[in-house]
């Protein structure tokens, strides 16, 4: 009867710790099970699971243009097609929300100058549209995948924030500036530059010799005149 008990209580000591060992381990090997979970561009059930943890979301059975699912973030619509399919395998995914707000083409070049994540085009109506390509060659994980959808949530609203800032307007050349004001002038004596005197217009006609040895001064030093002040009105004066 002693050995009975003996051989009970050390197979009640066993059970305990397999059963601590199970209870440990559990919820360490249930990450490693969803982690390792594959997707491709074909994967619409998983993709419109993991887009629901960001907003409305569900799946287009159609497939017209491609278009997979649909979902809702920031009050914006946006889609989600497959792109590069051949032999119904695709590369990839990308997402597309079509702003029906108007964005000018500097503000579109300005996004896609500055801005890492999200390509805006503008279509023939002036209408902002911001896509997001994702290529899942060879499949990703779904916690990859998870990243993927929190960059485009993120840049969609930005992007919608972008849309409210004030335009500002490229600066104009001022008209007729003179040479004293013109930096970028390297001829100051330019002729379109050249403020006429009151004193000498077209219609002037100089009669006494002062004057006129004025006038040669004054067209010298204007550079239409190389001749000697002499108070004559010579062929080169008249000219």
């Amino acid at each position: 009867m002693i050995e009975l008990r003996m051989i009970g209580s050390r197979l009640r000591a066993l059970v305990t710790v397999l059963l601590a060992g199970l209870i440990l381990a559990g919820p360490a090997l249930a990450p490693a099970v969803a982690q390792d979970k594959i997707l491709d561009a074909s994967s619409t059930d998983e993709i419109v699971r993991l887009l629901k943890g960001y907003g409305d979301a569900e799946a287009v059975s159609d497939g017209k243009d491609g278009i997979v699912a649909k979902g809702r973030v920031a009050e914006t619509d946006f889609t989600v097609r497959q792109i590069e399919c051949r032999d119904s395998q695709c590369r990839g995914l990308q997402f597309v929300a079509a702003v029906s707000r108007l964005i000018t083409e500097q503000q579109a070049n300005a996004w896609n100058r500055d801005k890492r994540f999200g390509r805006v085009l503008r279509d023939e109506l002036g209408e902002a549209r911001l896509e997001l390509a994702y290529d899942m060659t060879g499949g990703v994980s779904a916690a990859n995948f998870a990243d993927r959808i929190d960059w485009w949530v993120v840049a969609l609203k930005d992007f919608i924030k972008f849309l409210d800032q004030p335009v500002e307007e490229e600066p104009k050349d001022e008209p007729n500036r003179s040479a004293a004001t013109d930096p970028d002038d390297d001829d100051p004596l330019d002729e379109d530059d050249a403020t006429p005197d009151p004193a000498y217009s077209d219609t002037t006609v100089l009669t006494d010799k002062a004057s006129i040895a004025e006038a040669q001064e004054h067209l010298s030093d204007l550079g239409y005149y190389e001749g000697t002040f002499d108070g004559k009105m010579g062929k080169g004066t008249e000219q």
